[in-house]
């Protein structure tokens, strides 16, 4: 705790988790020079001439009382080749059909690797989500979600893609996978019981699947859009430009979502910054859904994807999110918001 410009507070307490007793190790300890600053939550082991065996779990982190969550999905070859998270946020995986969801490793020999989840691989239908474990408040302030997607196209055909949720607990329990949306498989259209979905869409339904709306500057077959969804209902619809980006561009594009609930309504802002050149879209900025509102219910971040006839891989990395604190935006994302002159052009349906 800041205690005046120059030093901060340090407060440890450990609880021993046998017996429920605590122990206060630091209280109120004065550090001269520690001030706020940005920083990365680390933790560190060893063994020496004698060994033990030294492990932790079940980490979360608040900033000013605001839950956070991160996941990079790191993980740790121990010699049988079955790739482990590494530290993260906890989270429930399942298998909508197919194979599932599964960790791909971007190393071999002993130790941490980068990995990232893989929600469908490149095969005919295939689906997988997964729901975090520790929910996020949704009347203490605005919710920001930060993550990867990646749409990886190695054959000659797309679909279908990838969706994320903000769950209620209040409707859909505190623990367990994701619940089976009103879509079935269907997991790129995340239509789920007063849960908001964004969801981002490679293959096009329009002559009569699933809701959506014509996107007539796509070749036969092929979607590239983004959409919202809320309650079980799709409620608008961003058609992208393939030129501009196209949602199946072999690389991981970083996507920031921030709701925040009135009480009587929902604001979304959708941006999503292109893995090939870095230009910035916003297909929805400060959108309102008239009548959504989570009722004060906490809410769980959940992915899911799919894939049918056609298929893509479908990626997700570096998920963080947190309830009631806004980053400042980027003085590059901060022009664009002020003048409106938008990196993609803007083609809204619905």
């Amino acid at each position: 705790t800041q205690n005046d410009p120059t030093s901060s507070n340090v407060n440890v307490v450990v609880q021993n988790l046998v017996d429920g007793s605590a122990a206060i190790v630091a209280q109120d300890i004065n550090v001269p020079g520690l001030v706020p600053y940005q920083g990365r939550i680390a933790f560190n082991g060893r063994t020496g001439g004698a060994n033990q065996t030294a492990m932790i779990d079940n980490v979360s982190e608040s900033v000013d009382g605001n839950v956070t969550l991160f996941e990079d999905f790191e993980d740790q070859n121990i010699g049988n080749n079955l790739p482990q998270i590494v530290g993260g946020s906890s989270f429930t995986a399942h298998t909508i059909v197919g194979d599932g969801p599964g960790i791909v490793s971007q190393g071999g020999d002993f130790g941490v690797h980068p990995a990232f989840m893989r929600l469908a691989k490149e095969a005919q239908s295939q689906a997988g989500s997964i729901i975090f474990d520790d929910a996020l408040p949704s009347d203490s302030g605005p919710i920001d979600v930060n993550f990867q997607i990646r749409g990886l196209n190695e054959n000659t055909n797309r679909a279908d893609g990838t969706s994320m949720l903000l769950v209620p607990t209040a409707i859909h329990g505190e623990t367990g996978r994701l619940p089976d949306l009103q879509t079935g498989v269907a997991a790129e259209e995340p239509d789920l019981a007063g849960s908001l979905g964004v969801a981002f869409d490679t293959f096009n339904n329009d002559t009569g699947g699933n809701g959506e709306l014509p996107e007539p500057n796509t070749p036969v077959n092929v979607g590239n859009n983004i959409a919202l969804h809320w309650d079980g209902s799709m409620v608008a619809q961003f058609n992208l430009e393939l030129d501009d980006l196209d949602l199946v561009n072999n690389e991981f594009n970083d996507v920031n979502i921030q709701v925040e609930d009135t009480g009587t309504d929902l604001i979304v802002t959708v941006v999503i910054t292109d893995g090939t050149d870095g230009s910035i879209h916003l297909p929805f900025v400060a959108h309102v859904i008239p009548g959504a509102t989570f009722g004060g219910s906490d809410v769980r971040l959940a992915f899911a994807a799919r894939t049918g006839g056609a298929f893509d891989n479908y990626d997700i990395d570096t998920v963080n999110a947190r309830a009631g604190i806004i980053p400042e935006p980027t003085s590059a994302m901060a022009m664009l918001l002020v003048s409106g002159a938008f990196a993609i052009r803007r083609r809204r349906v619905g």
